[in-house]
């Protein structure tokens, strides 16, 4: 099994405020199977992914435009 993420956060001057996320599992199961073969092997892959933006315009005002995916 293979597993991993990353991540990227950046401030854009004061106001804004981004990241960006990937994750990523490759998984193998192993189950009996039906005669002539004893098992089958089965792949799962997963990719998922993100993204944000923050913008304050004021101390009491924010904006968040989020975006995420799966593959």
């Amino acid at each position: 099994m293979y597993n991993y993420t990353g991540r990227i956060d950046q401030h854009i001057g004061t106001k804004d405020f981004i990241f960006f996320r990937y994750s990523a599992i490759q998984w193998s199961q192993t189950a009996p199977s039906s005669l002539p073969t004893l098992f089958t092997s089965t792949e799962i892959p997963a990719q998922h992914y993100g993204a944000s933006w923050v913008h304050m315009f004021n101390p009491t005002t924010s904006m968040q435009v989020h975006m995420a995916g799966r593959m």
